[in-house]
């Protein structure tokens, strides 16, 4: 006679987690977060179903002029899981990122496992976690400042020539001065104090890049004129 393995499944496939790919840190306006979808069992999508970033998307429970801010693209990667992409837009800000709900015009019953159970629900999985700490900032730094030993004079003629120091500086933050009004900049480490010692005239700026990448407005020029004379 001839043997058939029949196996009886029951079972609804569900969600079984929602996590972030993109790595811990914090991401500025056009930065894309990838996060994944998985389920609980391979399944397949109804062919007569497409699926795309308007009809399925991740909502977070952060807003943007009101509305929650959403996943922008969504594709099938696999039998298992859904690759979700969020770029992050102008006025995104959140910390951390996290999930308020999947949002969905699409049909459970459009995923299907192997014996034809539909999806159990469109929801996320209790207790779930993006297992990342994903911060989103879009908001550029204030512009620190000169804080200079010439006080209000412009032209120094201390044979030791003069220093500044840079301030209000957002934790975190990298920050470069410049001696020549913004054309050519230098590192700069916070707390630490630039010495002038050599003739010439200098018009100092400063500017700061947040840990997403936002960089501020640069500070206010200073023009001094060194002159140590002989």
């Amino acid at each position: 006679g001839t043997t058939r393995n029949i196996k009886i499944d029951t079972t609804a496939p569900s969600i079984s987690s929602i996590k972030a790919i993109s790595a811990n840190g914090s991401y500025k306006e056009g930065a894309q977060i990838l996060l994944m979808l998985t389920f609980s069992e391979d399944v397949k999508l109804a062919s007569s179903v497409s699926v795309t970033g308007s009809n399925l998307a991740l909502e977070f429970t952060h807003k943007n002029n009101s509305a929650y801010v959403k996943t922008s693209a969504t594709t099938l990667s696999g039998a298992k899981s859904i690759l979700f992409t969020y770029t992050v837009a102008s006025g995104d800000n959140t910390n951390p990122l996290a999930l308020n709900k999947i949002s969905t015009s699409l049909e459970t019953s459009y995923f299907t496992d192997e014996a034809g159970n539909p999806l159990s629900a469109w929801e996320i999985p209790s207790g779930n976690s993006l297992g990342k700490t994903i911060i989103i900032d879009t908001i550029k730094p204030n512009a620190p400042s000169i804080s200079g030993a010439w006080g209000s004079d412009s032209v120094v003629l201390d044979d030791n020539g003069t220093s500044f120091t840079v301030n209000n500086i957002e934790s975190g933050a990298s920050v470069e001065y410049s001696l020549d009004g913004g054309s050519s900049w230098l590192n700069y480490s916070s707390g630490s104090t630039v010495s002038l010692s050599n003739n010439g005239k200098y018009r100092i700026t400063a500017r700061q890049t947040d840990a997403a990448g936002n960089t501020s407005d640069n500070a206010q020029i200073q023009e001094i004129v060194v002159d140590k004379g002989y």
